[in-house]
C-alpha cells in the first residue's frame, strides 16, 4: 500500500510486537482488534493478508484512495463488527464471503 503521508511508517513486518504500530489498536492479550487508518491518502489494493488479523473488530479505512477488489477473505474474520471502507475507489462486486461466519 502506498502511504504518502508516512502514517504507517512504523509498520515493520519483522518486528513481533504489532501492537506498537501507529494506527493499530489491541486488547489486553496483545491481538491486534482495530486497524484504523481514515483520512491518510493510502492507495494501492487492501492485501487478503488482512484475515490473519483474526481478533480484528473494526476496520476503518475511510476517505482514503485504496482501489482493486475487496478481498473475499475479509468476510471471514470471526469478529468483525465495524468495517468502513467508505470513500475509496473499490471496484467489483462484494464478495459473497461477507456476511458468513466461518
Amino acid at each position: 500500500m502506498e502511504d504518502p503521508h508516512g502514517a504507517l511508517r512504523n509498520w515493520d513486518e519483522d518486528y513481533v510486537d504489532s501492537c506498537s504500530w501507529s494506527m493499530i489498536t489491541c486488547n489486553s492479550d496483545n491481538l491486534v482488534t482495530i486497524l484504523g487508518a481514515p483520512s491518510q491518502g493510502l492507495s494501492g489494493s487492501l492485501s487478503w493478508m488482512i484475515a490473519n488479523l483474526t481478533n480484528l473488530k473494526q476496520v476503518l479505512l475511510q476517505n482514503n484512495n485504496i482501489s482493486g477488489h475487496l478481498p473475499k477473505e475479509l468476510g471471514y474474520l470471526p469478529n468483525l463488527q465495524t468495517l468502513d471502507l467508505s470513500n475509496n475507489k473499490f471496484s467489483g462486486p462484494l464478495p459473497d464471503s461477507f456476511g458468513f461466519q466461518v
